[in-house]
């Protein structure tokens, strides 16, 4: 008897580890997250998210047009965002940083946020990288090494605003590149 079955998937959800505040506050925004996904899906579907390499190599011009939503200004009643960024293993590491919403006299677009985001995540896994060479301070199935979690590895998923006015990035890893055929090719297998 055959059955169709999907191939082994290479992605993994990266834990999001919540910023906590000392008195319990709401989100600002919502909570409704920012999705970020490619127009063809070539990260394997919906909520599968936008390869960093994209987010940091490619300029507003060649995202825009393959990110779904990509020229999407930002909402105007939020002037900036706390993003912070705590990566398992890492979370006394903890980084943070504000991100302004707008450009001159324009609201800046879901491209550029991505761009932005990835920028931060770049600079965060290259002073992990320094300060923890050779492991991380905890125990971590993410390990930023150089035999482990590569930046190149990361897709942005979504922006999540956990709590008040900061914002955390939902991040998946794969070793797969975007469009790479294993995205979706199905395997067949003959159970007797």
């Amino acid at each position: 008897m055959a059955h169709q079955q999907q191939a082994q998937t290479f992605r993994r959800h990266v834990p999001l580890i919540p910023y906590r505040t000392r008195q319990p506050t709401p989100p600002q925004h919502g909570g409704q997250p920012i999705p970020f996904d490619y127009v063809d899906n070539r990260a394997g579907g919906l909520g599968m998210g936008v390869w960093m390499n994209d987010l940091r190599f490619k300029g507003p011009e060649q995202l825009d047009p393959i990110i779904r939503g990509g020229e999407y200004q930002l909402d105007s009643s939020i002037e900036r965002i706390m993003l912070r960024i705590i990566w398992p293993g890492y979370e006394n590491e903890a980084e943070a940083g504000y991100i302004t919403l707008s450009k001159g006299d324009r609201r800046i677009t879901l491209s550029e946020l991505g761009t932005k985001i990835a920028d931060r995540m770049c600079y965060f896994f290259q002073n992990m990288k320094s300060a923890y060479p050779t492991a991380p301070p905890s125990p971590t199935q993410f390990p930023i090494v150089p035999t482990g979690v590569l930046l190149e590895h990361l897709y942005l998923r979504q922006l999540v605003n956990t709590v008040g006015n900061v914002w955390q990035a939902d991040i998946a890893l794969d070793i797969r590149k975007p469009g790479d055929v294993r995205f979706s090719r199905t395997l067949t297998v003959m159970i007797e």
